[in-house]
């Protein structure tokens, strides 16, 4: 899903057990439309698509696998973490809320909080109300959060008037992300180099995840997803 243009502003942030984490927005000279919230209604279509794409799984698997799906929308702290080992990550209270809207939420449901709510209804989805929830780490301070279920798009995005592709700089969050991307490459080609002679070694790992999604000045989200296998081939 990540390879379709319009999906394009949503990027994976990285995987905890079941748990997977995507954030959209984070490079404003990707996004192609005048709504400035377009981003966060892709990350909602993709929230969407990945419930349809498990539930085309069920149907030639024989099995039953849901997705719990928590969105947020907010600014976030982006950065690189550690020198041996540099991993891009993202913080703040997006991210915590996203977690939340995920782990109080419900199986094969998306859950968004209120303010999400507001700006998705005016762009062609439909929800339903699902009450107040008390949500750790934000509640004791701000009381219980008003959440809604995202049920689907209804109608084409009222407020995307045309195309359009910003060009300049990029971003810092890019920036960073293609230094550590460089940063990896060098390091297994410099493993590769070594084990020349030695054969080929093969990692497999296998897990079932929960994917996790949420938007953030930035967005940012979480759920559980049910993915396949992965493979790292080193020679």
């Amino acid at each position: 899903l990540l390879g379709e243009d319009r999906f394009q502003d949503i990027e994976k942030i990285k995987t905890i057990g079941s748990t997977y984490m995507a954030v959209s927005g984070l490079s404003p000279e990707k996004q192609q439309c005048e709504d400035k919230w377009g981003h966060l209604c892709a990350l909602a279509d993709f929230a969407i698509a990945l419930n349809e794409s498990i539930q085309e799984i069920n149907k030639h698997s024989f099995n039953n696998f849901e997705l719990r799906i928590g969105m947020a929308h907010g600014s976030v702290v982006a950065g690189v973490i550690g020198a041996k080992k540099p991993q891009y990550d993202i913080w703040g209270k997006t991210v915590n809320l996203a977690s939340r809207m995920d782990s109080t939420g419900v199986s094969g449901k998306i859950q968004v909080p209120e303010e999400t709510y507001l700006i998705l209804k005016e762009r062609g989805f439909a929800f339903e109300y699902r009450g107040e929830i008390y949500v750790k780490g934000i509640s004791e301070q701000e009381g219980k959060i008003r959440t809604h279920f995202l049920l689907g798009r209804v109608q084409p995005n009222p407020l995307i008037l045309q195309p359009r592709k910003i060009t300049g700089q990029y971003s810092l969050a890019a920036v960073v992300l293609g230094l550590v991307q460089s940063l990896n490459r060098q390091k297994q080609k410099q493993i590769l180099n070594e084990n020349n002679n030695s054969g080929i070694m093969k990692a497999h790992h296998h897990y079932n995840r929960r994917t996790l999604l949420a938007p953030g000045g930035a967005e940012v989200g979480g759920g559980h997803h049910a993915e396949a296998p992965d493979k790292t081939d080193l020679s």
